[in-house]
């Protein structure tokens, strides 16, 4: 029987039964052509060794990779993620993003595009409206995202290169120059999602608005495109300006009243957590 090709054996058998009869066979070459006697109890503790060494490359790749997750900005400063989709089928593209601070959302927007069906043209467009949208709002500290890693290339080489969207950049830059902080950079999709859905909402209804509320087609994609080690910095916080409430399933978003907005914190946090915030915060007040 062959154990190489055997389908009832997987893998993981295969490796460890080959590494068991390599460890014997080496020690029977040992005791039969080296003159060092034999010796059960190396032989065994070379296996062990093999094996030890196999399930350590078994847990380091089954080991899952942490979700691309969003993290939240420092003080005083707001953070834009953008985003582009295009549906070559109907001829339609479209540009959306959010902004967002430490303490979570500020504002949203989408801006339909027709007549480009060029992904890289529309992914430009999605962050000069970001950055249009951050003046608008007199934002001045601003970090601006993007899924896009050949549009943050070409705009870092922007000054010693030349591209098609050179006109589009210098825009930018005179739009980008009132600001006392302005960056652009590249964040995965899975921390992008929130922009994303902005801009498939722009495609789908065909519209342009923004929103300085949280619309509810955003309410998962708030929720979850978030960086769980954030929220710590955050909720003690917000909990001691009364912005939001915690709730038996850790803080979650709400409608004050008088009106005040939604408050989408950087990510929930359990209930004893917020129980231990409550209480150092009543020891302060003391």
């Amino acid at each position: 029987m062959d154990i190489l090709c055997d389908a009832m054996f997987s893998q993981g058998e295969r490796e460890r039964l080959i590494s068991i009869m390599s460890a014997i066979w080496d020690s029977r070459n040992r005791w039969t052509y080296e003159d060092t006697g034999y010796d059960p109890s190396k032989t065994l503790e070379s296996i062990a060794e093999t094996l030890g060494y196999l399930e350590m490359k078994v847990s380091k790749v089954g080991a899952s990779r942490p979700p691309c997750t969003w993290h939240g900005p420092g003080p005083d400063v707001i953070k834009l993620n953008c985003d582009g989709a295009v549906r070559e089928e109907q001829g339609i593209a479209g540009g959306g993003g959010v902004a967002r601070d430490a303490g979570g959302f500020r504002a949203a927007w989408c801006h339909v595009y027709h007549s480009i069906s060029d992904p890289l043209s529309v992914e430009a467009l999605a962050f000069r409206d970001a950055v249009a949208f951050a003046k608008q709002h007199g934002f001045v500290r601003v970090i601006c995202e993007s899924d896009c890693a050949e549009l943050v290339n070409l705009w870092r080489g922007r000054k010693t290169q030349r591209s098609a969207l050179a006109p589009m950049f210098s825009e930018i830059d005179e739009m980008s120059s009132s600001f006392e902080l302005f960056e652009f950079s590249f964040v995965g999709r899975n921390a992008n999602k929130v922009a994303h859905e902005c801009a498939r909402y722009a495609c789908t209804h065909v519209e342009s608005r923004s929103w300085d509320e949280p619309p509810d087609f955003l309410d998962n994609s708030l929720r979850t495109d978030c960086n769980p080690d954030q929220s710590s910095r955050f909720d003690e916080r917000l909990l001691a300006k009364k912005i939001v409430k915690p709730s038996s399933m850790g803080l979650i978003p709400k409608v004050m009243r008088g009106g005040r907005r939604k408050q989408y914190l950087v990510n929930p946090v359990d209930q004893r957590h917020n129980q231990n915030t409550r209480q150092s915060i009543a020891a302060r007040q003391k």
